[in-house]
């Protein structure tokens, strides 16, 4: 299982340069790579015992 938040790194430009710069803003869901390639997306403000136990029902360990 992976978990990613796909944060992404903030542009910077050099400090001679006048272009200006480009913020990334982080997205609001956290994305879940299940067994067997299956994803799952949750808002930031899930609760994470919400999120892991949908995990659990959807990888088949609950009971």
């Amino acid at each position: 299982m992976t978990v990613s938040d796909g944060a992404l790194p903030v542009a910077t430009a050099p400090a001679s340069s006048r272009v200006p710069l480009v913020f990334e803003r982080a997205p609001q869901e956290i994305e879940v790579e299940l067994t067997g390639g299956r994803r799952v997306r949750f808002g930031r403000d899930t609760d994470p015992e919400t999120v892991r136990a949908m995990i659990a029902m959807l990888e088949g360990a609950a009971s």
